[in-house]
């Protein structure tokens, strides 16, 4: 999906006789998160080439280098006035940049950070909804209801739908796949405190500001660790703000997500197109999984198309 809606770069992913590159990323995404984690404790282990798994990460970081280019490639090779002004690469080449590497870089940050991020958001959508049937029921009521001008919906139309819009934000709350968070450093010396225990953090530590403990914690949602999409239409004004204070999950402003407003796209209407015309039957529960992302490891469904 991040190939053709950000870069105008079919990966033909559904197509068994052409997908052998979108195989083959899907495989370098994985040797990339896997050992992503273990450099955020160790950075010095980027140079450990003995080990087996840093030298797969380096050749999965060469492979995503390459496919960048080649898609920056395509774009140049693609006459301009068959160039699309809305997507994001070619909003990249207008951009001035000082050089084609951090050009490249960028479209390298964008395309990897927006990969598998939309798509295990999805699936982790896809669980919870079929987890919960009643749920499900009144997500799909709301849907079916809806005025839509066309066979699919546009963003728009989705805007106004107030359950549909409650099932996004909670599916992103309870399972945050940036729920590692991300780094800052601190300003001047704080004082944190976990378990009871008060630490002291000078200025100018980097700390990782995990969001998963926050969009769980109980003191905050009352219920944190159950997907009750109502609790967005139900809560007192005064809850509400301490809701929205909460749920962080592209982070803040200024360094929040380059990509929040792409992401709430694909998601907003993936899902919409899913539930409007299917349901879903878990066939193997996941193992969640924090690495780079947090994805729902070894989910099965079985799709039932609705009648």
């Amino acid at each position: 999906m991040i190939g053709e809606v950000a870069f105008n770069y079919p990966f033909h992913a559904f197509d068994d006789e052409r997908n052998s590159e979108a195989l083959a990323l899907l495989a370098a995404i994985h040797e990339y998160s896997k050992e992503a984690r273990h450099l955020f404790v160790n950075p010095l282990r980027h140079w450990m080439y003995r080990l087996s798994d840093v030298r797969r990460y380096h050749g999965a970081i060469g492979m995503f280098r390459r496919l960048c280019q080649e898609m920056y490639r395509q774009f140049l090779d693609t006459p301009p006035e068959q160039r699309d002004p809305t997507s994001i690469i070619f909003h990249i080449h207008k951009a001035p940049y000082a050089s084609d590497f951090e050009r490249i870089g960028d479209i390298f940050m964008l395309f990897l950070a927006g990969h598998d991020t939309t798509g295990f958001t999805i699936s982790w959508g896809v669980y919870h909804l079929a987890k919960n049937p009643r749920v499900l029921k009144k997500l799909q009521q709301e849907l079916d209801g809806a005025d839509f001008a066309g066979d699919l919906p546009t963003y728009e139309e989705l805007s106004p739908l107030p359950y549909f819009n409650a099932c996004i934000k909670e599916i992103m709350r309870i399972s945050p796949v940036a729920s590692n968070g991300s780094i800052r450093q601190t300003e001047g010396g704080m004082k944190v405190t976990s378990g009871g225990v008060d630490y002291w953090l000078p200025g100018g530590y980097e700390i990782y500001a995990a969001i998963m403990p926050v969009l769980t914690d109980d003191r905050i949602w009352g219920d944190g660790n159950v997907f009750r999409p109502e609790r967005w239409l139900e809560a007192s004004e005064e809850q509400l703000k301490l809701y929205n204070k909460a749920f962080q999950p592209f982070s803040m402003a200024p360094r929040s997500c380059i990509g929040t407003n792409l992401a709430m796209i694909e998601v907003r209407l993936t899902m919409a197109v899913l539930f409007t015309r299917y349901e879903f039957e878990v066939i193997q529960e996941p193992t969640p999984v924090s690495a780079v992302t947090y994805k729902p490891q070894g989910l099965t469904v079985r799709s039932i198309k609705r009648t």
